[in-house]
């Protein structure tokens, strides 16, 4: 797990195989009362919902798509490398993952 500060905003940041990515203990800074205010204890971007819906078209009512959770997003992640997938400077997280079997 990494503990992230971003501007006023301070957050856990993890990576489940299943669920991707993982944002837990979000909290941003309140200047009114000087302390941190915690908005979020535990938040998946699997958990996402886009209906993908035509609101006159009844053919589409059933069918919805969970994007990134449908299909197993931490599984098709793939290592990143300075200046060719992002900038030098970005902060980089390990992730250590178990095959479907659990080897």
């Amino acid at each position: 797990m990494v503990v992230n500060r971003w501007a006023n905003w301070e957050f856990h940041m993890s990576f489940d195989v299943r669920a991707g990515l993982v944002i837990s203990l979000a909290s941003i800074f309140d200047m009114d009362v000087n302390k941190y205010r915690q908005v979020l204890y535990k938040g998946h971007l699997s958990e996402m919902f886009i209906p993908y819906m035509v609101p006159v078209s009844n053919d589409w009512y059933s069918i919805t798509y969970l994007d990134y959770g449908d299909f197993g997003c931490g599984q098709s992640t793939v290592s990143l490398e300075p200046y060719n997938d992002c900038p030098a400077n970005d902060a980089f997280m390990d992730g250590v993952f178990e095959s479907q079997d659990g080897t």
